[in-house]
């Protein structure tokens, strides 16, 4: 767990240099796209119920896209589905 939360923290903190990301709490934001990446993959199991109409890996991107553009300084475009 907390290779991983460094690495995408230090990530997050390279963005914040090369002028990718607002000024943001690197370490905190690492540990809520985890939660949020957890919590999806928890949803997964839903699959039949009240996720029966969505397409898992489009909402995980969505997640994911939504995560980031909180604090990028451009929006992440949608990937392709």
């Amino acid at each position: 767990g907390n290779r991983i939360l460094s690495l995408v923290a230090g990530v997050i903190e390279a963005g914040i240099e090369d002028g990718e990301f607002r000024k943001v709490d690197a370490k905190k934001c690492s540990i809520i796209l985890w939660g949020t990446l957890h919590g999806l993959i928890q949803l997964r199991k839903l699959g039949d119920t009240i996720l029966k109409d969505e397409i898992f890996s489009e909402l995980y991107d969505y997640g994911v896209r939504c995560f980031i553009n909180g604090f990028s300084v451009r929006p992440v475009p949608a990937g392709p589905h």
